[in-house]
């Protein structure tokens, strides 16, 4: 690459800053997916030029590789801000380095939440407090805590400290691909305008956020699917059954005893919306008004602790955890293309996403699994 087009990147990379955090703060200034996916079908990316600087800035500050005249990159910020409702990204950290001898297996990555805000409200796993964490290049290793450091009281103060180190591993990720296909209509597009925009974003949102929990939660570790909670060894499950108060207590106690909880502001309950039923008309006790779930079966409270459903969710299952010890990597940014001809006859447009992601546990001490549960 020449040394002017490196610097014609490098202001466009620098234009890409400036326009994401004036995203949503005026219309003008945003960034429109039903203008890309007008121009994309027609295939003339140029017809949304602002787009188009969009996607080549995000092509060159991630390295990503070009595309054709039907696909645009997006990023998690400029799909949030066409949805309309202020998701914006609040934050960022970063994970420390240090060699991988004497049990050290930490490697250098950058967490933020970007990701995690943007899928929050069609992703059980983002609502708990799952930890995004975006990476670049192929497969990786994050730190994971097998067995934690412990302590002693001293006699006196001559008693010298006992010395006690962490037994560390390392949870392999790498990208796994998932997709995700909407089709519309030819009247539709006449009709809805940009109204015809949310809709899209918001299905191609609420597809992908599906796609995070059935991965964190059910994922195979086969066929190409991530490995999830339910299929992770280490991970304590007890025998569900006819689930009350005293049950999900156990769950809290036996995360709590194994010293699995890092942060309780992200403890919390993952099951189906037909468990969450029983729970919400099983009394605490006989002749009670008091169920074992309370609030709305989307979203409320069991034992104390914010409890979520999730179609994504194994039947019969109910997760309890420290949700920050899940961590879900991702790889670059949204791609989105489009097919003109899906259905050409009548003029049928389709939409295609990928997701380049992997899930991993850092503490399964963190997680309590009750299964079978009626």
């Amino acid at each position: 690459m020449s040394h002017a087009l490196e610097m014609h990147y490098e202001r466009k990379v620098r234009e890409l800053a400036e326009v994401e955090r004036a995203l949503g703060a005026r219309e003008k200034d945003r960034i429109s997916l039903g203008n890309a996916l007008d121009a994309l079908r027609h295939g003339k990316p140029d017809l949304a030029s602002r787009e188009r600087d969009y996607s080549e800035s995000l092509q060159y500050a991630h390295n990503l590789p070009p595309l054709g005249a039907h696909s645009m990159y997006f990023s998690w910020r400029g799909i949030a801000a066409c949805l309309g409702d202020g998701i914006l990204p609040r934050g960022r950290r970063d994970l420390g380095t240090t060699p991988t001898s004497a049990g050290g297996a930490l490697v250098t990555t950058q967490l933020h939440d970007e990701i995690a805000d943007a899928l929050r409200p069609f992703s059980a796993a983002y609502r708990l407090g799952a930890t995004s964490v975006p990476l670049t290049g192929g497969q990786v290793g994050v730190p994971r805590i097998n067995t934690t450091t412990t302590g002693a009281w001293l006699g006196s103060e001559t008693t010298p400290a006992p010395e006690s180190q962490p037994v560390l591993g390392q949870i392999a990720l790498s990208p796994k691909t998932a997709a995700t296909y909407v089709e519309s209509s030819r009247q539709l597009r006449i009709q809805s305008g940009q109204a015809g925009e949310r809709m899209i974003a918001l299905d191609l949102m609420r597809a992908v956020g599906s796609l995070v929990d059935v991965a964190v939660f059910a994922g195979s570790g086969a066929s190409g699917q991530p490995l999830g909670l339910a299929n992770t060894a280490g991970v304590t499950a007890i025998s569900g059954g006819t689930l009350n108060r005293g049950g999900l207590l156990e769950l809290q106690r036996r995360v709590a005893a194994a010293n699995g909880i890092t942060n309780a502001a992200t403890i919390g309950y993952a099951t189906t919306p037909q468990v969450a039923e029983i729970l919400a008309n099983r009394a605490v006790v006989a002749s009670s008004d008091v169920s074992a779930w309370q609030g709305n079966l989307a979203e409320g409270t069991a034992a104390g602790a914010l409890a979520v459903t999730s179609t994504g969710v194994p039947a019969g299952v109910v997760a309890f955890g420290d949700w920050s010890q899940c961590l879900v990597a991702s790889w670059g940014v949204l791609r989105i293309e489009v097919n003109p001809t899906a259905n050409f006859p009548a003029g049928v447009v389709g939409y295609r996403a990928f997701l380049d992601a992997d899930v991993g546990f850092r503490q399964t001490g963190s997680f309590c699994l009750a299964t079978a549960t009626t």
